[in-house]
């Protein structure tokens, strides 16, 4: 067994592969939140942040190639698989390590404006290593892919990384406006991550010709310690700063259901209005219309009519003062819905128009709830409304049964009529009968119109009782 892990770990390098697996993590994390909020989140740094995980992504992979790297020692392993290991960790690293630098350069730029300098620097510092790498090819492989490791490592990983953490630093201020401490504090343990990583980068690997003071063992232990640490902790805690995009998309969808019920508010009243007190007004207008023209015929209907009027007056009064208040209809007015129905046709009876009511309902079965009996008591409002404004009826029927368990009523009348499938959509495009429409579906009953021309129409409702 002993012998077994031994070889294993002559194989494999457990320390670059847990490096490689953090940062891969991060990076594949990362990528996911970019995808998922690069058009939904106003943060700047969201559009910039897919930079940082392909320096994740790229930097795990190497760590890998690492990792695998002894498996090219093992006996009757050719020796060219070992160059092509090392010569892979080398292109790995440092496209991670251009990464980012350049993530560092983008969100710099967005807090500074100006970025051709800093962008400049990268490109500038890219070629010098890709000069360094190229002239001292001539050299010993193993030493040659050491250098260019080396130098990626100080030229591009190690300004790339302090780079980072002041670009953080400069956004600690956006990411403080949406109000979670935590995550400005998860924000700063990336910042000081990304510094712990720019020490491990200012660490020799041995066998490179730079800084031969630092080369040796430990050096190379202590430096990759650093890296795995650091690489923990830019894993964790970008992690937990990426939540950012989640609280603020919830913030997001916060505001727009708050704009949606403030808009269906509006809606509601509108309807309300529409349906409850123009009605109303519109009926006492009739009514005082009707008791002008009868006070030279009969001085005592003028006076009735008008006693009438005063009631209806009364009612709106209490019905605004219901919109005002947002109150819906007592409970206890619901069990008076029959009487309400009764006052509501006599009320247009006022008007001039001779309305029958048909109520056939045994006893108080109907058990109707506030909301219920208050929009029916709407519905049946502007379907009167409409006959005596519209259709220039002379006479309303309104039928009111149980059947089952529904509700049937049925508001007919005699008027002008019309063709519905001449109107079509435009049907439903008034308040009135969208309204009616809307409040009986929302109800779960049906609705549905019925007319001719010169042959009235017909206004049913079926409502399934609960």
């Amino acid at each position: 067994m002993m012998n077994l892990l031994m070889t294993i770990q002559q194989l494999f390098n457990f320390t670059d592969f847990i490096t490689g697996l953090v940062f891969f993590i991060m990076g594949f994390i990362i990528l996911l939140q970019y995808l998922q909020y690069k058009h939904l989140s106003d943060l700047k740094i969201v559009k910039k942040i897919w930079i940082l995980a392909l320096f994740g992504l790229f930097q795990g992979l190497g760590q890998w190639v690492a990792a695998l790297m002894p498996i090219s020692l093992a006996p009757h392993v050719p020796t060219y698989l070992s160059f092509w290991f090392n010569l892979w960790q080398v292109i790995l690293n440092t496209v991670s390590y251009c990464c980012l630098y350049w993530f560092a350069v983008e969100v710099m730029s967005l807090v500074l404006k100006k970025n051709g300098y800093l962008k400049f620097s990268a490109i500038l510092l890219t070629f010098i290593w890709l000069l360094i790498f190229l002239l001292t090819h001539s050299l010993n492989w193993i030493l040659w892919l050491n250098t260019g490791l080396t130098w990626s490592r100080f030229l591009l990983a190690l300004p790339g990384s302090i780079l980072a953490a002041l670009a953080l630093n400069m956004e600690a201020k956006e990411f403080s406006s949406v109000g979670m401490p935590n995550i400005v504090n998860n924000l700063y343990g990336a910042i000081a991550s990304f510094c712990l990583y720019a020490i491990s980068c200012g660490l020799n690997p041995p066998k490179a010709p730079l800084l031969t003071f630092f080369s040796g063992y430990w050096y190379a232990a202590g430096a990759d310690i650093l890296r795995t640490v650091a690489g923990l902790g830019m894993a964790v805690f970008l992690i937990r700063v990426m939540e950012i995009f989640n609280i603020e998309n919830n913030k997001k969808l916060a505001a727009a259901q708050h704009r949606e019920a403030v808009l269906q508010e509006r809606l509601r009243i509108g309807r309300d209005l529409h349906d409850g007190v123009i009605q109303s007004l519109y009926a006492i207008g009739l009514s005082l219309e009707v008791a002008s023209n009868n006070l030279d015929i009969s001085l005592p209907k003028s006076k009735q009519i008008l006693d009438n009027v005063m009631d209806n007056l009364d009612a709106t009064i209490r019905d605004i003062r219901h919109y005002i208040l947002d109150l819906t209809l007592p409970e206890g007015q619901a069990a008076k819905w029959p009487e309400n129905v009764r006052a509501l046709v006599e009320a247009f009876a006022d008007t001039g128009i001779d309305i029958q009511l048909s109520y056939r309902v045994a006893g108080n079965t109907l058990n109707l709830d506030a909301h219920t009996a208050q929009e029916l008591q709407y519905v049946i409002k502007e379907a009167l409304s409409n006959a005596a404004r519209h259709a220039q009826a002379t006479r309303v029927q309104v039928n009111i049964s149980k059947k089952g368990d529904n509700l049937d009523i049925a508001v007919i009348d005699n008027g002008v009529g019309f063709e519905i499938e001449e109107l079509g959509d435009d049907l439903l495009s008034g308040n009135g009968l969208r309204n009616m429409q809307e409040r009986v579906e929302n109800l779960g009953g049906e609705f549905a119109i019925v007319s001719k021309i010169a042959q009235g129409t017909e206004v049913l409702i079926k409502l399934p009782l609960k």
